[in-house]
């Protein structure tokens, strides 16, 4: 599986905020959806990497992310947040504010940092 539109944006935002972020940017061109598992309150995005996807050297932040997700979908908008494992990322969680996430991919979103809404 491939990331979703979502998925793609969020770790692009999220990226710069973490270890390395030129390496974790050049991971993102490696890896691809393993799983995507929603559990009512938002969902994870678990990956796999290539074999020529650079590792970040401990020490390394995890789990890392500051987003704010505003979509019509969301009733009080979500948040994100990068795992990593073994210098890598490990998967994506996004979660909606006091209610449901849709269990589908968001049709429209925006993105804004949570340090600064």
């Amino acid at each position: 599986m491939t990331l979703n539109k979502l998925e793609i944006a969020l770790l692009e935002f999220l990226i710069p905020q973490g270890s390395r972020p030129d390496i974790l940017a050049k991971q993102l061109g490696c890896i691809e959806v393993v799983d995507r598992d929603y559990s009512g309150a938002g969902f994870f995005t678990t990956v796999k990497h290539s074999d020529k996807s650079p590792i970040v050297s401990h020490p390394y932040v995890s789990p890392f992310g500051s987003v704010l997700i505003d979509s019509p979908e969301l009733e009080h908008g979500g948040g994100a947040l990068v795992f990593m494992s073994l210098g890598k990322i490990d998967f994506l969680e996004a979660y909606a504010y006091g209610d449901q996430w849709p269990k589908k991919e968001l049709k429209s979103f925006q993105l804004k940092s949570a340090s600064n809404p």
